[in-house]
């Protein structure tokens, strides 16, 4: 194998991180993590290359490393929420979301996210946010969408998020906050992780 300068390994080097592209006929093809700094001495010998190895040469020369999630779903609350908008509010109505989980940072039993989710809760409607009278102030269903950071610790979440909330019949209503930015803490749990394969680590 070649590139435009020449580079080529003559051997793999110790303690890189490659991804096996294919393995058969007793040879494995790999295939390195890239190296940031293309054109560096590492760069130019490993990025975008394949390496075809024996067998018997990887035999006690390597380990293998299961890669770090990166994607999960989960469920999270918002025990509060704010609402900046005209005359403004903090409510403590119920609601549950399903989110979808990406994982940029991963450090000891912790990860750093980006969420995004939707689900479903309550809102109160009165005189203060409606159209709705003292009198028939009512709780109503709201369909909500969330996206914000989240730090997860083993499969516990929390998180600091914006979102929207709408409400059905809001026409007739008439629900000051409707479709509008609101923002909340979130706490919530990883149900599954969603895998996307594994590496292989040269030792």
């Amino acid at each position: 194998m070649n590139d435009a300068k020449g580079s080529i390994a003559t051997h793999l080097a110790e303690g890189y991180k490659y991804k096996v592209v294919k393995s058969e006929g007793g040879i494995t093809q790999l295939k390195a993590i890239n190296f940031r700094v293309k054109d560096s001495d590492e760069g130019l010998l490993y990025n975008s290359k394949i390496y075809s190895v024996l067998n018997t040469n990887l035999i006690d020369n390597y380990i293998i490393k299961e890669q770090n999630d990166i994607l999960s779903i989960g469920i999270i609350t918002l025990p509060f929420k704010y609402r900046p908008q005209n005359k403004e509010s903090f409510e403590t109505e119920f609601n549950i979301n399903t989110t979808l989980n990406y994982a940029f940072y991963h450090f000891g039993n912790a990860s750093v996210n980006i969420q995004g989710g939707t689900g479903f809760g309550s809102v109160r409607l009165d005189e203060l946010n409606s159209n709705v009278s003292a009198e028939y102030a009512v709780n109503a269903i709201s369909l909500g969408f969330i996206l914000g950071p989240m730090v997860q610790y083993k499969n516990v979440q929390f998180g600091v998020y914006s979102g929207v909330d709408i409400i059905n019949n809001n026409s007739q209503l008439q629900w000051s906050h409707n479709g509008k930015l609101c923002f909340g803490l979130g706490i919530g749990y990883n149900l599954f992780k969603i895998d996307v394969g594994a590496q292989q680590k040269k030792q």
